[in-house]
């Protein structure tokens, strides 16, 4: 849970969503999966509140790349916010389902069900108005729309700080960093990232700080800095080897080998992108994988390996094609799901 939902979210469910709702609060997102699902065959077709905690509940679950059950989830929930007539479960409902299309790169849905939430928040509750902005940001970050980012990532920010609400308030600062390196304002880059260590540092656990150092060395090589950068991506590798962001790691090693590129460390950057290949294919992640063997042709050319270039690149060339074939397929998907919930 964030601890922006509606105060009554929780108050008279059956007893397992009461249960799966403190299994999330432990983090035991595991459990908390398991009761919702039971929960779902269990309640009647017409306990809208239910229904709403039961969807919201296995979307707080999720884990890994966004999928097709995870979009039925969100349709669901807003289905079920309509039923209830409710505009703050509304906001909360388009929020979910901006975020999923924001991660599935269906930019128009995402950013229609984004202002949709706005629309339906209360602009005098900083607790419906923050989540919606930070989303937004994030999205106009992914349109390469910087200006506009940061003008909703620094709203978001402010209305997090005041909830009180860090690991949200670091997620915005280190969103605001992104847009603020792409503007070409490193200072002002950094004066976040920073500020977000020091929040970090402030809490339990550490998770976020290796995210936090490749965001610095991002900043620091935009400014020509490349030692500066390059001492940044070493300490991120040090907490990933400690077990701080796992899933990560093969973003580190990408950006390591793309310092040793521009500096015509053929060899290091080698060896960084085997390692950021093997990160990858353990993710399954196709998009990093793609961008790994591009660069792998470009020091295999560097190099004279002419047969090693030619094979890089047609695998790249390869699992191009095929995220453009799962786009489509999930464009076709999400469409027949809207069209059976409507």
């Amino acid at each position: 849970m964030t601890g922006l939902e509606p105060l009554d979210l929780s108050s008279a469910l059956p007893l397992r969503l009461q249960a799966g709702l403190a299994a999330l609060a432990r983090q035991d997102t595991a459990q908390a999966g398991v009761l919702a699902d039971r929960a779902l065959t269990e309640l009647d077709p017409g306990d809208h509140h239910g229904l709403f905690a039961a969807h919201y509940l296995l979307l707080r679950t999720r884990a890994g790349p966004v999928t097709e059950n995870d979009v039925r989830h969100g349709l669901r929930l807003l289905a079920a916010a309509e039923a209830l007539g409710r505009n703050d479960y509304r906001s909360l409902a388009h929020s979910e389902l901006g975020e999923l299309y924001r991660l599935l790169g269906m930019h128009d849905r995402s950013g229609r069900h984004l202002r949709e939430s706005l629309r339906h928040a209360d602009s005098a509750d900083a607790a419906q108005m923050a989540l919606p902005f930070l989303r937004l940001g994030l999205l106009q970050l992914d349109l390469n729309d910087h200006g506009e980012a940061l003008v909703r990532l620094e709203r978001a920010r402010n209305l997090f700080q005041l909830l009180s609400q860090p690991e949200l308030t670091i997620r915005s600062l280190v969103a605001e960093a992104r847009a603020l390196t792409a503007l070409g304002r490193t200072g002002a880059a950094i004066n976040r990232l920073e500020a977000a260590e020091d929040l970090i540092l402030r809490q339990d656990s550490r998770n976020g700080l290796a995210g936090v150092h490749r965001e610095l060395a991002r900043a620091r090589s935009s400014h020509g800095d490349v030692a500066g950068a390059k001492e940044s991506l070493g300490f991120a590798l040090e907490l990933h080897s400690q077990g701080v962001d796992p899933a990560g790691l093969g973003h580190t090693t990408l950006h390591l080998a793309e310092l040793n590129l521009g500096q015509q460390e053929l060899a290091a950057a080698l060896a960084n992108l085997r390692a950021a290949l093997h990160a990858f294919s353990g993710d399954g992640n196709l998009d990093g994988k793609s961008r790994v063997l591009r660069l792998m042709a470009q020091v295999h050319e560097r190099n004279g390996e002419h047969e090693a270039a030619l094979g890089a690149l047609k695998e790249h060339l390869q699992l191009r094609s095929r995220l453009q074939e799962s786009a489509g397929e999930r464009a076709a998907l999400v469409r027949i799901m809207q069209l059976e919930q409507s």
